[in-house]
């Protein structure tokens, strides 16, 4: 049976990019539910922010698109190399402290696109352009959207909202192990978005694009940010990594989260916004559960972890 976290209304890009891809696949194939069906009559279910995959007996995910130039990514964990794949993550985290658990993952899945004598910064940079032709070219040859993340790897064409799914899946696997501490593990996707200093700013102009990652929320414990693609691992309960992700991440894109972990809804507006000329975005110090972000580094001897209170 699949498990979901029941949620209240969702956020303005959320709610939009569900609707639009529910729309965009229910003619092509979509079944109400959150399911989608391939010509085989095999069903995937849509792998969605609130779907915790340390509590999922489903293997078949489908990672949906809202428009014609995504694939529609087909994830099967019963694979062969993904089977192979979940295996080499059990070796190299057995007996680890959390931070290096994540971190073990987040190598293991970027390497997936490593290539032999070439540096990870021309990888990287090579790797978005590698992965559009790709699609372009399969989309042609086979005349279908579905692709499966199998042959992706195969490839080594994997970007963000590849790497973070995988992550995700991992994560609930080691939950479910006992390898991490109980908790929950999901696949998330966000704007990278910023408090704008200028009041007339719009949606598009806070934007700096479009990013996934993978979330490990500890039921007694903090809450973690896995990306693979920036090989970040982030504890929301750690002042500096919180200074830190919400320097690269956006302090909106953080705060937002937060409230989505929590069942919270509120507009943009409703933030602080930061005074002119800040050099950092978060300088407001925006409220967080009776925590602030803080508007600098502080040295090391006088960090103190932040409590976030998360609703379970």
């Amino acid at each position: 049976m699949l498990n979901t976290l029941t949620s209240p209304n969702f956020y303005d890009e959320f709610t939009s990019r569900t609707i639009c891809a529910e729309t965009h696949h229910f003619a092509t194939r979509g079944i109400p539910g959150y399911i989608y069906q391939t010509p085989d009559y095999k069903h995937w279910y849509w792998v969605r922010h609130d779907v915790d995959f340390a509590k999922q007996d489903e293997t078949s995910w489908a990672s949906m698109g809202s428009s014609t130039k995504r694939e529609n990514l087909l994830f099967d964990a019963n694979s062969a190399r993904l089977i192979e794949l979940r295996q080499q993550v059990i070796a190299e985290t057995l007996d680890k402290p959390i931070r290096e658990v994540l971190e073990t993952v987040n190598n293991i899945v970027d390497n997936l696109t490593a290539i032999p004598g070439k540096l990870r910064n021309e990888r990287e940079l090579e790797l978005d352009a590698e992965l559009s032709a790709f699609l372009k070219a399969e989309f042609s040859r086979t005349g279908s959207k579905d692709i499966t993340i199998d042959k992706l790897i195969e490839e080594k064409k994997l970007v963000c909202r590849h790497k973070a799914i995988i992550v995700a899946y991992v994560l609930g696997e080691l939950i479910r192990l006992g390898i991490l501490p109980p908790g929950e593990a999901r696949h998330y996707r966000s704007d990278i978005r910023d408090l704008s200093v200028s009041p007339t700013a719009t949606a598009k102009t806070k934007s700096r694009g479009v990013h996934s990652w993978a979330l490990y929320k500890q039921n007694e414990g903090g809450l973690w940010m896995c990306d693979p693609r920036w090989l970040s691992v982030k504890n929301l309960d750690n002042t500096r990594d919180l200074y830190l992700a919400s320097q690269s991440y956006g302090s909106i894109t953080i705060l937002k989260m937060i409230d989505k972990l929590n069942g919270v809804e509120r507009k943009e507006d409703e933030f602080l916004l930061p005074s002119p000329g800040a050099a950092y975005l978060p300088m407001a110090t925006p409220v967080i559960q009776g925590s602030r972000i803080p508007s600098a580094i502080p040295p090391v001897q006088e960090l103190e972890p932040i409590r976030v209170a998360y609703k379970p």
